[in-house]
């Protein structure tokens, strides 16, 4: 090989990917003939089980409602997804391969969790593998370093494999080198043992399964979860399967589910294409093609969970708590490091970021967590930090650095849109409107399913024995703020769900905790 690549007057085909399955090409050609495909600069070597590939050159409503129902409910039925988001992202999974070239750019890693083990996570990435490999996949072992994250990924890149799964993650996902190769169209990498580096092209679907996987903020806005619970002590004893050996099944049909994902792809093809209306940053292509694909055959929910990423990223979702506590005490008020850090201490947020020094080196480490984050916008709140006309940052009369909020309404990148009627209103409006104690109050009555309650109604909940007033919506559509507008102090067993403004208890509930609307007390 070495005298073939020296030789001046050869020039050997370039190979930028092997695939072990038909596939369709940037044009919608599809490649079902073994060997080199020099136009997009494919191999196509065929495992065993694909004798019987069948894909109809226009694929009638009827074919494609049968290929839907193959893997959707014959293949997948018996997995406990949470919600339609988590299916219709798993679906998503399953249907890539077969589009893969026509996607310009990157695909995000898509990760399969669960609270328990023996879910069926793993299981989801092993049927992916008998599908498009005609065998389970290969794993690698979570790498634990950032320079363990690049050998890994440049050595699987040098293979000329079209994947890379992670299995059982369990640590903290943070490298930059996984950052730069889930958002690069080229991954450049170091030979071990030689001082060669090389540039490889990066075309591959990520995957990775894990048990409440945690990532930092670069990483987890390139994860698409899907999330399964089992909602039982032992998943791995459940029974009643439709499909008792899902493994088995899927490998003496491999032909014909290669064939059912192949039809839809086909059949979204020959209706133009149509593209979805979906974003994710990086993924702007890849949410587009996949979407198109999945609202082609009716499948709702794709990419709906990714308000959920809050929970993979606990430091976001401390910074978004943090900001809303801050608005809630001061406002657009301009205030101190010093005020904003015995609001910390009072809502018992940020720790991480501050450590365990003393006073003056977490307010400094505050200072700095602050400094980084200016501009950023959380919860339709901006951090900024005001400047001097000649563009130094503003300081406090007794020294110290200024900084304040600024409403800039709601975001419509965060969760979805809320079913509420009522028009918003913040804790602070409510607490402003107490009402008279001789004001009328509508009789107990219990809660109904989907039931909706205003600001200022009294409720009964299932955490605390009295009734409690409704202060504000939280930040989703199901969850309130609840608590006293006086100063009544009273039991709350809710461990760290307890806060406070103002020396005031407050309380944030879900719909399903609230019994119904209460008499005042």
């Amino acid at each position: 090989m070495e005298d073939l690549l020296s030789h001046p007057g050869w020039r050997l085909p370039v190979i930028d990917q092997i695939v072990e399955s038909p596939v369709f090409t940037t044009d919608g050609r599809l490649i079902d003939q073994p060997g080199y495909h020099p136009d997009c600069r494919l191999w196509y070597e065929p495992g065993a089980g694909l004798d019987r590939v069948y894909v109809p050159l226009h694929p009638t409503g009827e074919q494609v409602a049968d290929a839907v129902r193959l893997l959707k409910t014959d293949m997948l039925g018996d997995f406990p997804f949470v919600d339609d988001a988590d299916r219709a992202n798993c679906l998503a999974f399953y249907l890539l391969p077969a589009v893969r070239q026509l996607i310009v750019g990157n695909t995000p890693m898509h990760v399969f969790g669960a609270s328990k083990q023996g879910t069926g996570k793993g299981r989801l990435v092993d049927l992916w593998g008998l599908i498009w490999l005609g065998r389970t996949p290969s794993l690698t072992s979570e790498p634990h370093s950032d320079k363990e994250w690049g050998e890994k990924i440049g050595s699987s890149l040098m293979s000329g494999a079209g994947y890379f799964f992670v299995d059982n993650i369990k640590y903290a996902v943070k490298s930059g080198a996984l950052a730069v190769a889930l958002t690069t169209s080229r991954f450049s990498y170091r030979i071990l043992g030689e001082s060669k580096v090389v540039n490889l092209p990066v075309r591959w679907c990520w995957g990775a399964t894990a048990n409440n996987v945690k990532a930092d903020s670069d990483i987890v806005r390139r994860f698409v979860r899907t999330r399964l619970d089992a909602n039982c002590e032992r998943p791995e004893l459940r029974s009643g399967w439709k499909i008792p050996d899902l493994l088995g099944w899927a490998r003496e049909r491999r032909s014909e589910l290669v064939s059912a994902c192949l039809t839809i792809v086909r059949g979204w093809i020959d209706a133009g294409k149509p593209m979805g209306e979906y974003t994710l940053g990086s993924y702007e292509e890849w949410a587009r093609v996949m979407g198109g694909i999945l609202d082609y055959i009716g499948v709702q929910g794709f990419l709906g969970n990714l308000s959920s990423n809050d929970e993979v990223n606990s430091a976001e979702a401390e910074w978004r708590g943090f900001v809303n506590f801050w608005w809630a005490c001061f406002r657009d008020k301009e205030v101190t490091i010093r005020e904003l850090y015995e609001l910390t201490m009072e809502g018992d947020v940020l720790s991480g970021v501050m450590g365990d020094g003393k006073d003056m080196s977490q307010r400094t480490k505050l200072g700095l967590a602050l400094g980084n984050r200016e501009g950023q916008v959380w919860g339709g709140k901006k951090i900024v930090i005001p400047k001097d006309e000649s563009g130094r940052r503003r300081v406090h009369r007794l020294g110290g650095v200024l900084y304040h909020l600024i409403d800039i309404g709601d975001d419509s990148t965060g969760p979805g849109p809320s079913t509420r009627t009522e028009s918003m209103q913040s804790d602070v409006e409510a607490e402003q409107q107490t009402p008279n104690p001789n004001e009328t109050v509508p009789p107990v009555s219990p809660s109904m399913n989907g039931q909706r309650f205003r600001i200022g109604d009294w409720v009964q909940t299932t955490l605390v024995p009295e009734a409690i007033r409704v202060l504000a919506w939280g930040n989703h559509p199901d969850e309130y703020v609840l608590g006293f507008m006086d100063e009544r102090e009273f039991s709350m067993p809710l461990g760290d769900r307890e806060f406070r403004i103002s020396d005031r208890p407050r309380v944030k509930v879900q719909t399903a905790e609230i019994l119904g609307v209460a008499e005042m007390p």
